[in-house]
């Protein structure tokens, strides 16, 4: 991908990033439960801890998103996680270098702020993305399980 580029988003991406937020959604097979609107997102990015998101760009054109916040302490080590919400490339631009180019984006922001590790969930039937999350040197937390409770 000769003219890709990662960039920071900002509020101006706002309805790019909440398309791409419902295909993921569509994807993973929880369109019905994604109810996200722009105006709900922007108030996200405007926090205090601000939901962040880094794009992918080819030739002008968003491929990609990927959505992310700190988690400000891992009380082991006293330092910050950067949380990976939401990752996604347009299927047409997948395998070509686009998700990749983002990860490593989102490494070097944890490195500049002082983060222990890069963390995220992945649906387990998601073959396609555990490959790539192992390729790009990523490892399962085998010794943890993730728990989560609905709230209705």
């Amino acid at each position: 991908m000769e003219h890709l580029t990662i960039k920071n988003a900002d509020l101006s991406d706002v309805p790019e990033i909440c398309r791409f937020v419902h295909e993921l959604a569509e994807f993973e097979g929880y369109g019905e439960q994604c109810s996200l609107t722009e105006s709900e997102l922007a108030g996200f990015m405007q926090k205090q801890e601000p939901l962040r998101a880094v794009m992918a760009v080819l030739d002008g054109r968003p491929i990609g998103v990927a959505t992310y916040f700190y988690i400000s302490l891992a009380s082991l080590s006293g330092k910050k996680v950067l949380y990976v919400e939401d990752a996604f490339v347009k299927a047409e631009y997948r395998n070509q270098g686009a998700g990749k180019a983002m990860f490593d984006r989102l490494e070097a922001i944890a490195k500049e702020n002082g983060c222990l590790r890069l963390e995220w969930k992945c649906l387990a039937w998601n073959e396609n993305a555990v490959r790539f999350y192992d390729r790009i040197g990523a490892a399962a937390a085998k010794d943890w399980i993730t728990y989560m409770k609905r709230i209705k």
